[in-house]
């Protein structure tokens, strides 16, 4: 039974102890479903992020298994006489050999959020901390990073000593281009495939058109890809076509039949907002049906490195000054801009620092293990992929050649758009 495997563990624990072994581990706590939060993937999405910041000071029990064991204790309990909340809880408690809960508040207002955090201790019956703070202008992206702002900066009680659980190594990853095949009825027009064209020379790239949207010839080569102890040599292999500005309003529409974007008013010239990697991956699904593939995004090495024209030692997306390159906090307004509008880098892509983040297929992580040369081989709807270049309501530093983030697959923005990538 548990109850068993329990006191095996401690009597393990205090036997290693007592022969002059020290097991540490963290103290396990339970964290429930955020709450003001109806949205099944949002929940999920913010839970995951606080459970990543609790991870670093508890051993953290969250997801559908521990819900399910939950409910089923719960709905057990309430059909006894005396059930009371209290009684749920210490069931709680002896079923997970936690004595501690964590829940999250997400209440929407008029211009943002409040978000607050709790962790209880059950046994007792008291508080043991708590923490409110306001998220004023923010999005569903801003939400998840603050929520990681309320998790302590230390256990609030000291670890205890449980048994060490091996980890299983993660499968290595590979690059894995998802391009739909072209129906056989429809003939693609004719456009210029980027693998034969010769390397280009001179400072402004090659550019040309496909599918309506202006492209710029990236020429392969190698550089020093990200800044401080996060720095490390890369190539770019093979030259390929990125696009010249971002995703405009006009081209989404175009494609998909409707347009996402949170400011409309701002016009057809300006990035489509509002898309999340999944929906980026239907847009570049229905690009490839039509035109016959060879549309994706970039990697986060190919954007970087197209970001510096070609791998350049510049601390933004262009050799200019940053007010002169972009469009962030200090000169935004509050608000998107039409594309094209500011210097280009020296390869001719515009707006790579600023207006919209800008999604890659690179799958995220803090440090560079890899991952960054390649796109990430999980489904378009797990995990997290890095955003580069920052946006209008940031600022100057986020708008650096090297800064990056890495959010849910599923989440939308009204400062992230796409810049796409194109090859054959």
């Amino acid at each position: 039974s548990d109850a068993m495997k329990w006191t095996s563990v401690v009597l393990l624990s205090a036997f290693l102890a007592g022969c002059g072994f020290s097991v540490a581990a963290k103290e396990r706590l339970i964290l429930l479903p955020p709450g003001g939060v109806t949205d099944q993937t949002l929940s999920h999405i913010y839970r995951t992020a606080l459970s990543e910041a609790l991870s670093q000071q508890y051993e953290v029990l969250s997801g559908t298994q521990v819900d399910k064991k939950l409910e089923d204790l719960f709905a057990e309990e309430s059909r006894k006489a005396e059930c009371s909340e209290e009684a749920c809880y210490k069931a709680m408690v002896l079923a997970f050999q936690s004595e501690r809960v964590a829940i999250a508040q997400v209440k929407k207002l008029a211009e943002g959020y409040l978000l607050s955090l709790q962790i209880n201790n059950l046994l007792e019956n008291k508080q043991e901390y708590s923490k409110t703070l306001p998220c004023r202008q923010c999005d569903e992206f801003d939400v998840q990073a603050t929520l990681k702002k309320l998790v302590p900066m230390s256990a609030v009680l000291p670890p205890v000593v449980l048994p060490i659980v091996p980890v299983a190594p993660v499968a290595a990853r590979h690059r894995n281009t998802v391009f739909s095949a072209r129906p056989a009825a429809e003939k693609a027009p004719q456009v210029l495939v980027a693998d034969t064209l010769p390397k280009q020379r001179g400072r402004v790239g090659k550019r040309t058109t496909i599918a309506g949207m202006p492209f710029v010839w990236v020429s392969p080569g190698c550089f020093k890809m990200g800044f401080k102890k996060n720095r490390k040599g890369v190539c770019v292999d093979t030259g390929f076509w990125l696009g010249e500005t971002e995703v405009t309003q006009e081209h989404w529409q175009q494609m998909m039949g409707v347009n996402p974007s949170a400011n409309t008013a701002c016009g057809a010239d300006c990035p489509v907002e509002s898309v999340s990697f999944v929906d980026v991956q239907q847009f570049i699904t229905t690009l490839n049906q039509r035109y016959g593939g060879g549309f994706g995004l970039p990697t986060e090495a190919e954007w970087e490195y197209a970001c510096r024209s070609g791998g350049k030692k510049h601390r933004f997306c262009g050799r200019q000054e940053i007010k002169k390159l972009a469009w962030f906090r200090a000169n935004s307004a509050q608000g998107i801009h039409p594309v094209g509008r500011k210097k280009p880098n020296d390869l001719g892509l515009y707006d790579m620092s600023g207006n919209v983040w800008e999604w890659t297929c690179s799958h995220w992580s803090r440090r560079y293990q890899g991952q960054e040369t390649r796109c990430s081989d999980k489904a378009a709807s797990q995990g997290r992929r890095t955003l580069r270049g920052g946006s209008w309501k940031d600022k100057a530093k986020k708008l650096r050649a090297a800064m990056r983030v890495g959010p849910h697959t599923a989440i939308k923005s009204a400062n992230g758009g796409v810049r796409l990538r194109f090859s054959r």
